[in-house]
């Protein structure tokens, strides 16, 4: 796989061939297929076409940080984090690790946790109903943050995925001209579900060696 690491192009000297070019578009073209359920455009995709249901509940407002479910204020504390770090690396012009960090949350957080969980609420429960709407608020709240995050790298795409979620409460003509999202502070996360993601893993693994 190619390592971004090797492509900083504000830090140190850069003498770009062919095969790095190729390697790189190779890349990009991963971030956006949306054909693979853990890519981040997939996920974008996913979480818009959730979000987007919540429209079901005209009138009734996100759900307060403190009604979350322990999975969905989870999530929002693990997009909270991840934000802390990128304000960082976008400000010391570390867009290559924003990029791989951004498409870990996207791969692994998301599509590969989160996503894979809540999908049975989102299908299954009533529309207003504090778990389905628990998940929905989750989700819109990581949606704000996360096309903001991909706004300098993804310019076009940014504004694209900002004008899709007019319906859902966006404001403002580009995403380009908004500040970092603010997320809601769920506090101390008593439920330790990053043990329950290494589990996981170790499951995984163990049925696919039988």
């Amino acid at each position: 796989d190619f390592n971004f690491q090797k492509l900083d192009l504000y830090t140190a000297q850069l003498e770009p061939s062919l095969d790095q070019l190729q390697k790189v578009t190779e890349s990009l073209v991963g971030f956006m297929d949306t054909e693979n359920e853990l890519t981040p455009f997939a996920v974008f995709s996913k979480i818009l076409e959730y979000s987007i249901a919540a429209l079901e509940l005209a009138g009734k407002d996100n759900l307060n940080k403190d009604q979350l479910l322990a999975l969905d204020g989870w999530l929002v504390a693990e997009a909270n984090k991840l934000q802390n770090e990128l304000k960082g690396l976008y400000l010391n012009y570390q867009y290559h690790v924003a990029v791989q960090k951004i498409h870990k949350f996207c791969s692994e957080t998301l599509g590969g946790f989160y996503l894979d969980i809540i999908k049975d609420r989102q299908y299954t429960t009533q529309a207003d109903s504090r778990a389905r709407r628990s998940c929905q608020t989750a989700m819109y709240h990581v949606l704000e943050a996360m096309t903001r995050w991909i706004a300098p790298i993804l310019s076009f795409t940014a504004d694209e995925i900002w004008d899709s979620m007019a319906d859902l409460g966006a404001t403002g003509d580009s995403v380009l001209l908004k500040t970092w999202y603010e997320l809601p502070d769920v506090g101390e996360i008593k439920q330790d579900w990053n043990s329950v993601l290494v589990i996981r893993d170790e499951v995984a693994k163990a049925i696919e060696e039988k």
